[in-house]
């Protein structure tokens, strides 16, 4: 390619030429370039599932009476699968094809909670202005 530039054709086939081998050039490194972005892309984990519970707190064994709601909150999430490994076997692949799957449970205050909400809100109108 340089010395084809270095010929300083400004012929309109020989840009075509140049065209064409940049071009061919590119198709090659297009499997290569696909398998590099297929193992370093962002893997976000999954949501599977989602199990709530509000329980009202009367009184502990510190306070007589609290008289507040307290919500339960219970993610069950997939990880994301691990990087492929270009010189991997399809057996491998099938074991692979879905990350581990885990449980992440907190404890919200209704305030706690109306805020984990309205920040998700604002997040999925995020995502579907960029689409």
């Amino acid at each position: 390619m340089t010395a084809l530039c270095a010929m300083n054709c400004s012929s309109w086939a020989c840009q075509k030429s140049i065209a064409n081998l940049l071009f061919a050039r590119t198709v090659t490194k297009k499997e290569a370039l696909q398998q590099k972005f297929s193992t370093e892309s962002l893997r976000l984990t999954k949501m599977e599932s989602v199990e709530w519970r509000v329980d009202y707190l009367l009184s502990s064994s510190c306070a007589h009476e609290l008289n507040k709601p307290s919500v339960q909150l219970k993610f069950n999430v997939r990880d994301p699968p691990p990087a492929r490994c270009p010189d991997h076997d399809d057996t491998q692949e099938a074991q692979h094809s879905q990350g581990k799957e885990r449980s992440v449970a907190f404890e919200a205050t209704p305030d706690k909670l109306r805020v984990l909400i309205h920040e998700l809100q604002a997040a999925r109108q995020l995502m579907d202005s960029v689409e």
